[in-house]
């Protein structure tokens, strides 16, 4: 049976993620009010996400959940570059060179990470304390002298921490979550404070990202190990207070959440060509109003059936001749 309360949370999120690039892409960083919006969401939207994604991490048949998501991830981002391509002009003069692996589309990094994450978990369970070896995975990663954008391996080591959590005490924790007393009142807390930090910190939004070293954001390593423990344990309590705040949510945000995967994907072509064909040059306050119809908009249409049969459809070029391969291999149960 379902859990109407995390379908629920999926939904705001999905919303946020799509709200989120919709201000990047029309307004970008540089305007405060922009900031402050932009901070506040990129703080808890992916930590919850990722989170969420691993409450339903299993350790079997982990080879098939890698093909299924690569399954996703390969067909995409070709046809993100494709199409990036062709606004560029680099598919007419012949400069266009693809790139699989080592820098992952804009959106599509969440699934190269969801790619590395489950066989990190699958390791990372083996050992006594889990959580705290990804924790410090997440802290070291700044401290390596290569560029942590290259193959996402900054936000794949730096988000790792709730992916583990997730997996471990993600559904003991919204079972729990209902029996807190006065919840609610405690969890808009942590959110006025991250909306406080967004707002009045000087930070590069970068490390919000996840996808920097300490060098690349020119600090020295103490300095970028406490900021971004810092960022952590904000990100961490923002990620509580949104499911306590999404416990009692219902339609629209449940059956947006039960269609995640479409509006994920899709929306990514649907900004990039309306940035492309149309103009946006307004101010600030008008350009977050767009920002915000349209992305209720593209969840509305995006979530229909018909895209998400699309993404099953292109997906299996690639799915059906891995799982092929698989069966023919036979590999050892429980991989």
């Amino acid at each position: 049976m379902r859990n109407l309360h995390i379908d629920a949370t999926k939904g705001v999120l999905i919303f946020l993620v799509v709200l989120g690039h919709y201000l990047e892409r029309l307004i970008g960083w540089n305007e405060p009010l922009n900031q402050a919006i932009l901070g506040s969401i990129y703080f808890v939207h992916m930590p919850a996400f990722i989170c969420i994604s691993g409450m339903f991490f299993k350790e079997e048949k982990i080879l098939e959940k890698l093909i299924y998501l690569l399954s996703l991830y390969l067909p995409f981002q070709l046809l993100f570059q494709l199409l990036d391509a062709f606004y560029n002009g680099s598919l007419w003069n012949w400069s266009f060179h693809l790139v699989w692996f080592a820098k992952p589309y804009w959106v599509l990094w969440y699934l190269f990470g969801m790619v590395a994450w489950t066989v990190l978990a699958f390791f990372l369970k083996k050992t006594a304390y889990p959580v705290l070896f990804s924790i410090v995975l997440a802290l070291l990663i700044g401290c390596s002298p290569i560029n942590n954008y290259s193959y996402s391996m900054g936000r794949i080591f730096v988000f790792l921490p709730f992916f583990m959590v997730g997996a471990i005490y993600g559904k003991t924790i919204f079972q729990y979550i209902p029996q807190l007393p006065y919840a609610k009142l405690f969890a808009v807390i942590p959110l006025f404070i991250i909306t406080a930090v967004a707002a009045i910190s000087h930070y590069s939004y970068y490390w919000l990202f996840g996808s920097l070293s300490y060098f690349q954001l020119h600090v020295d390593l103490w300095q970028g190990i406490l900021i971004r423990s810092v960022i952590m344990l904000l990100s961490a309590m923002g990620v509580l207070s949104l499911f306590v705040l999404t416990q009692n949510f219902k339609q629209p945000w449940i059956g947006l959440g039960q269609k995640t995967l479409p509006v994920y994907i899709l929306h990514g072509f649907v900004i990039i060509v309306l940035t492309h064909q149309l103009s946006f040059k307004y101010s600030v306050e008008i350009n977050i109003f767009i920002s915000l119809v349209l992305a209720i908009l593209s969840c509305m249409v995006l979530q229909l059936q018909i895209f998400e049969r699309l993404i099953r459809f292109i997906s299996l070029f690639v799915y059906k001749p891995f799982m092929a391969l698989l069966e023919i291999l036979n590999p050892k149960k429980g991989l």
